[in-house]
């Protein structure tokens, strides 16, 4: 919701509006997922789509990407145990290649998704992919667009679409959707057209290197349907390596205490120091940030370190996160940002994380 507010809230210069229908099935990506697989999923979307004033130094350094407001329906084809999806959410649209009345794209975005038959114990066991009516939604496409006319545009290619409570709620192995879509699109406004000449013509001045001090809260339930939340604080040191005026790689280190691991090695009769030990993980973290004026998107891959004498049997952890940033004041060049995320291992969500932080 933020990532919508953030771009409504500046000048829309060209306007669009269009729909898509969409076919194709669900990935079981666990073993122990128990639903029928359906013979195929299908839905539809409303799409509204700015693009924005050319202006704007960060719109000219990724060549004027489009902004588009999505309201999805997913009927998953089995609606006694999967049921639907009904979701908003805001996307970014880069043009990978374009020529004549050709274009492709690749579009990311990030958003609610409300599911109408999640996990229950007994009116629906066998759903045990989500365990929230409430959940996040990340979408990738890939796009090829054709003009037929003036203003009315043909769109076609693959899609993917990822729900997951982030582990806030139990079962949550997550739901992954491999779609293909068709639709139209109708030009409100003019296009805009990226000028590479006055982009060419920009003063860059960045800083090579920044800090970041970053504190973040976490929320994760034992994967036990109907236990408690547990909190998963944590403390990151990064440093911020400008590679271009709107990236930059991010690279440090990261301590967090686990209380729900703790609690469920208690339950398993383990020691104190044992589940102390278990709680506690210190990583080595990598990402990258893809800027858009004063919000951020992050990737980020971790490698939890043996500092301690501890078996750790999957060392890869990931994070994709969107933050906003501001300056402090105007006189100050320090930057605090907040932002939410979502940390994996593999497919499977671990938890949904709030950070807060400093950029110096």
């Amino acid at each position: 919701m933020v990532f919508c507010c953030l771009f409504l809230s500046e000048m829309v210069y060209s306007q669009s509006i269009g729909g898509t229908v969409f076919s194709g099935n669900i990935i079981r990506h666990r073993d122990f997922l128990r639903f029928n697989q359906p013979d195929f999923t299908g839905g539809f979307e409303l799409e509204y789509v700015a693009k924005k004033d050319t202006s704007s130094a960060w719109q000219m350094f990724w060549r004027l990407p489009e902004i588009t407001h999505h309201f999805h329906y997913n009927n998953f084809g089995n609606s006694e145990e999967l049921g639907s999806a009904f979701a908003y959410y805001p996307s970014i649209n880069f043009k990978l290649w374009g020529k004549d009345k050709f274009s492709g794209y690749c579009q990311i975005g990030n958003g609610i998704a409300y599911l109408n038959n999640p996990f229950h114990v007994i009116d629906n066991p066998n759903n045990n992919a989500i365990g929230s009516h409430w959940n996040s939604m990340i979408v990738l496409r890939f796009e090829a667009k054709i003009k037929v006319q003036e203003k009315l545009f043909v769109n076609f290619g693959p899609e993917l679409f990822h729900y997951s409570n982030g582990s806030a709620k139990a079962p949550n192995a997550g739901i992954n959707n491999a779609s293909f879509g068709l639709g139209i699109k109708y030009l409100i406004d003019k296009e805009p057209v990226y000028d590479k000449t006055v982009a060419k013509q920009r003063v860059h001045t960045w800083n090579k290197w920044n800090y970041e001090l970053n504190l973040g809260l976490g929320f994760r339930q034992i994967n036990i349907p109907n236990s408690l939340n547990y909190r998963v604080p944590q403390i990151n040191l990064f440093a911020h390596y400008n590679l271009l005026e709107f990236f930059r790689l991010v690279g440090g280190f990261s301590y967090e205490y686990n209380y729900a691991s703790y609690h469920f090695s208690k339950t398993q009769f383990e020691g104190e120091e044992t589940a102390r030990l278990k709680a506690r993980d210190f990583q080595f973290k990598l990402s990258t940030d893809f800027i858009f004026g004063n919000l951020f998107s992050r990737f980020q891959v971790g490698l939890y370190l043996p500092v301690e004498d501890k078996e750790i049997n999957d060392p890869i952890s990931t994070l994709f996160s969107l933050n906003y940033a501001r300056k402090i004041t105007h006189k100050l060049e320090p930057k605090m940002f907040i932002g939410i995320g979502v940390r994996s291992h593999g497919f499977v969500a671990q938890y949904l994380s709030t950070n807060v932080g400093f950029i110096f």
